[in-house]
């Protein structure tokens, strides 16, 4: 991503008053459906509190030849960013899956093939964040799993930053499992995207940026300026 564009601040979320999501089009080479996620009308791309990533780099299988990589956060901390900021991170975010089950919804005929009701929608989307109860039904803490683009070339889409503003060097997949440990907490500049399926859809947020220490800086993304606010 080249274009500079504003990065919606975690503290600053309301998505209740400022996300849109525009009109689905149908694509005339795919035949998919496609939607953007907007923010004041601009590409809705956020940062994130300092928030746990239980796993680490996890790789998964994605098809019969391709993997597909991804970071948990978990809505629990261990840095700068206090729980209660924490929680109301995953509570915007939770907004923006109920206003996707509204949206499908309203355009359930054209996306479906028939009209549906919202507790219908409800049962086929696949939730951005998502929460689930352990043996007690005591709840675990939410979670989100972003995904990690990749380059033609095999290098991850994702710009690393550690106690500096100029990234890190990572040209593989290992090289970022190396500097990304289970356990600790991160920062993240993240995008989230719609997809649409047959007989469902969800949300996948895919990142831009990680950090580790924190350093100010400005309101604006380009890929591979540092981007983070402080």
């Amino acid at each position: 991503m080249s274009q500079k564009v504003q990065v919606i601040r975690f503290k600053e979320l309301d998505l209740l008053h400022h996300i849109q999501i525009t009109q689905p089009l149908l694509h005339s080479k795919t035949n998919v459906y496609n939607a953007e996620i907007l923010y004041n009308n601009q590409p809705f791309i956020l940062e994130t509190p300092y928030v746990k990533n239980p796993f680490g780099v996890t790789t998964y299988q994605k098809g019969e030849h391709k993997c597909a990589h991804s970071i948990t956060l978990m809505s629990s901390g261990t840095y700068t960013d206090t729980q209660e900021v924490i929680t109301h991170f995953f509570t915007e975010l939770k907004k923006l899956d109920q206003a996707m089950i509204d949206y499908g919804t309203q355009y359930s005929e054209l996306l479906f093939g028939k009209q549906m009701s919202r507790n219908e929608v409800e049962q086929i989307y696949d939730a951005g964040v998502r929460g689930k109860l352990d043996k007690n039904n005591v709840p675990y803490p939410d979670k989100i799993s972003p995904k990690i683009l990749m380059h033609k070339d095999e290098r991850p889409k994702i710009v690393v930053f550690k106690n500096s503003k100029v990234p890190l060097e990572v040209n593989s997949m290992e090289d970022l499992k190396s500097v990304v440990e289970s356990g600790i907490s991160i920062r993240a500049i993240l995008q989230p995207r719609i997809y649409f399926m047959k007989t469902k859809f969800g949300i996948v947020y895919e990142y831009h940026q990680i950090k580790l220490p924190s350093i100010v800086t400005k309101n604006e993304i380009k890929m591979g300026v540092y981007s983070f606010s402080d």
